[in-house]
Parts: C-alpha cells; structure tokens; sequence
C-alpha cells in the first residue's frame, strides 16, 4: 500500500483468486470510505494478476485508466481504489521467473494499444478485449481520446483468428499506418506504427511493462528511428495502393510535453476524477469543437513530478478556470488551492455545478455558475461556451 490507512503495509498475492474491499468477507479488507464493500477481486492468469471492478461506486484504476471490465497488471503498476487509496503492484523475485517461464511456454492472448500524445508526458496504454474496439473522441468509443486531430469515431480494430485488423472509419484527417494511408482494414502487428495527423501515434503491443516507466518524448524518437530503418511487410489482398505519405511527428521538450507559454490561450478545466467520463469528457469534447484550448491533467498520474510542473504550469499560464463542482470535488486540496490561486489573482472563473453540495468556498459568490444536467447536457454545453466566448 503506498496510500491509504496502512501506508507501506505488503499483501502477498497467492490464491487463485482475491477479493478486495471495505467489507469483512474479502481477502484484503481496506477500510477507507473510497472502497465499496466489494471493490474489485484479482484473478491468477499464467504467472501474474489480472483486475476486475465490481461496478463500485468510485472505481478501480490502474495507471490513472478506468478499468470498466477486466484488465491484465503489468509489472510495477499503480492500481488505484477511488482518490484515497494507491497500491503497487510488483513481482517477487520468484514470481518474475514464474512469469518468465509462462511467457516462454504460452503465447498470450491480450493485446495492448499504446497511444502516445505529444501534449501527454506519458504513453496511455489500452487492453484490446472485445471482438471490435473503436477508438474515437466521442464517449461512445471504447477508447477515448480527446484530442483535436481525432474525430468523433475515428477507427476500428477488429479480432480475427490471425490477429487484428484496423480500419478508418471516415475519419476527418485520416489514418497513416505505417507511410501509407489506411484505405480498408489491413491486419496489424508489433511492428506497425499508426498516425493520427502529428500529434498521436499508436502501435499494439503484448508487452505493455515496456513503456510504463518511459516518456513520450523518447518513445517518439525510438519510434521515428524504427520507421527509417524497418520496411513495411507484404500484405495479402489487403495491402493500399495509395500514395505513400510521411507525415513526422513533433515532439515538446519539457518533461510535462508542454513548452513554457503553450497554455497562454486555454482554459483550464479541474473535476473529481470520478466525473471523467459523464460530465468532464463531453464537455473537453465540446470545446474541441468549439476551437477551445482546453487543458486537463486526466492522463498525468497524480501526485507525480510531471503531474506537479503540469499543474503549476497550467495555473500560472491558463487565463481561465473551469471548475466541475461536487463534493468530492470539494474534498480535493488540489482542486480548492488552485480554485484559490485563480480567486487571488482575480483570473476568471466558472463554476459548473454537476450536483448540489453543501456549502461552496469563500470567493464562489465572484464565480459565474452554470448548473450541468448530464441527462440533458445541450444546454449546459452552450451556457459554458457562451459563458467562455464572452470572456476572452
């Protein structure tokens, strides 16, 4: 346990299966109000672990991703239980060479996409788990990712018996695997590289340990490395006869990925990590496409050197502050000391009240605020562009 009510405290990890919650039947009993009665349980596969939520009400997370079903743990991973707890999970000695010989004997099944960002300090990594997974900026997607060159749906990946196929699905700026555009679904593997315009780049992996503990800066170098020195492999029928183009990724220079001045023209949006998915993802979503510099910290790792510098940076930088308030949004000190930094230096600030609290801050009487229904967002999303517009 690296956080929580017994910091530094070990959980020997050695049955089939464990259960992990707040009540008194589980395996490891973690008695924190962040932890459902049953949270989530681990599930022995080869010589390592995998993770499953049990629908609990503020989730299980592992490197900062949302686990929505079931997840593989890569070696010295970071699995989170809502805001309050953080366990690391790592590998004995004996259990690494368990793992070896598994992975020796037994091709495994799980795929990774590893995405890299040039605005993210770090790579996100996403398990490929059902037979299609589409990847897109809207939340109907089963991975999202909210950047601007990405379209609403983007592309697809699909599972055949020889691995799997990618394929654009009508995208706005297109898909570049490898040097040539993706014209129809073209089977993939380790050594395929996919762009999306000069910010995003993806490949699968069976191996997602290995880019854990890199930066994206240094993943794209290797990666622009790897392209000059491979060729692409033949394709069956599959293979696009389209003109081959190379589109070059740019990279930032400082370990948050943002230059010194780069958030000068956005807004800064801070929530409860909780509220990602059904108010704070649609609305970054609608600021896209509003041509809004938006800027949110969902892919740093909290409590971390990038994720400090990030914050600092975009606190100093961003010339307005959108806050999603709900009490544990309230509850964050993190959220109130930069709530407080923006008050101080008179920097504008909305408040976007996603559900009733108790009682708001000293300084909230200065604060524009806009009620948010997630049911019925339309109106909610045109109030807070409006509201934005109107100040810049």
């Amino acid at each position: 346990m690296r956080r929580g009510p017994d910091p530094g405290k070990i959980y020997e990890l050695s049955g089939e299966t464990i259960r992990i919650g707040r009540g008194s039947k589980n395996d490891i009993i973690i008695i924190d109000n962040e932890v459902s009665r049953e949270h989530c349980y681990l599930t022995r596969i080869g010589g390592g672990y995998q993770v499953t939520d049990l629908e609990s009400s503020n989730g299980t997370f592992v490197n900062g991703h949302r686990v929505k079903e079931t997840w593989s743990l890569p070696a010295e991973c970071l699995i989170e239980l809502g805001d309050s707890i953080t366990l690391e999970y790592k590998f004995s000695e004996n259990s690494k060479r368990v793992a070896q010989v598994d992975e020796a004997n037994n091709a495994p099944d799980t795929m990774f996409l590893v995405v890299l960002v040039n605005s993210r300090p770090t790579p996100a990594i996403y398990p490929l788990d059902g037979y299609q997974i589409y990847v897109g900026r809207g939340t109907d997607n089963n991975i999202i990712i909210v950047e601007p060159e990405i379209s609403r749906q983007h592309l697809r990946f699909t599972r055949t018996k020889d691995g799997y196929t990618v394929e654009d699905v009508g995208s706005t700026n297109g898909t570049i695997l490898n040097t040539s555009e993706l014209e129809q679904a073209i089977l993939i593997g380790e050594d395929d590289i996919i762009r999306i315009g000069k910010s995003v780049v993806m490949r699968l992996t069976t191996k997602p340990d290995l880019y854990m503990a890199k930066k994206n800066t240094d993943l794209l170098a290797q990666e622009g490395d790897h392209r000059k020195d491979s060729t692409m492999r033949k394709r069956d029928a599959q293979k696009s006869g389209s003109q081959a183009r190379t589109t070059q990724a740019t990279t930032r220079t400082v370990g948050t990925g943002i230059e010194p001045g780069g958030l000068l023209d956005s807004v800064y949006l801070i929530y409860a990590r909780q509220d990602w998915e059904h108010v704070v993802a649609p609305i970054v979503d609608r600021l896209y496409q509003e041509k809004i510099d938006v800027w949110v910290e969902q892919y740093l790792t909290p409590g971390g050197g990038d994720w400090q510098a990030a914050n600092e940076q975009a606190r100093s930088e961003c010339w307005l502050l959108l806050v999603v308030v709900s009490q544990e949004a309230l509850e964050s000190e993190h959220i109130l000391k930069t709530w407080r930094h923006f008050h101080n230096r008179e920097k504008p600030v909305i408040l976007i009240l996603h559900e009733d609290v108790e009682r708001l801050p000293i300084g909230a009487n200065k604060a524009h605020k806009i009620v948010y229904n997630a049911l019925l967002p339309e109106s909610s999303l045109k109030q807070i562009i409006h509201e934005i517009k109107q100040r810049r």
